[in-house]
């Protein structure tokens, strides 16, 4: 096991000598660490999220998310923070083709050019989620804490508030 302050000294004192991506590596290792919610697979560089021994939160898939989304250069530049939030809507958009296409809403299947990228509208809703964590993620959102603060709110409203039809 890597001691979280062996690993800081190590990136500050080869800080110099890193590149971007070997940068990145080493942030997403520390994060690993203190967070405990994965590893850094040293020969991919790619960071292994396990959740067989504890259940993530949502604040710990939002910090494994978003560091796998800078790994993968996705918010290289100064982000586009419209396109970011149109992509969460497409991503629904993408789950309503499924649907509209006679698939179950509980159907994951594979397409045979693609035989280990699952598709349906499982697979599309997951998408939606994995852009909303993403983008608080980056945004600093604490998504735990205003679901819980929302939902305690929800609680509390009457039967079908707001009279609207949907």
């Amino acid at each position: 096991m890597i001691d979280i302050a062996a690993a800081r000294a190590l990136k500050q004192s080869i800080s110099e000598g890193f590149d971007k991506s070997g940068m990145r590596a080493a942030e997403a290792l520390i994060a690993s660490i203190e967070s405990g919610y994965g590893d850094l697979d040293i020969e991919s560089g790619d960071l292994v999220v396990s959740t067989t021994d504890n259940p993530l939160t949502i604040n710990d898939w939002t910090i494994a998310i978003h560091e796998y989304a800078k790994e993968k250069g996705w918010w290289d530049g100064t982000p586009d923070v419209a396109a970011k939030l149109m992509l969460m809507a497409t991503e629904v958009h993408e789950a309503f083709e499924e649907w509209r296409s006679n698939r179950e809403l509980t159907e994951t299947y594979y397409e045979d050019d693609k035989p280990n990228k699952p598709e349906g509208v499982p697979t599309e809703l997951a998408d939606v989620v994995i852009r909303i964590l993403d983008f608080c993620g980056w945004a600093g959102i604490d998504l735990q804490e205003i679901m819980e603060t929302k939902h305690a709110y929800n609680l509390k409203r009457p039967y079908r508030h707001g009279g609207k039809r949907v």
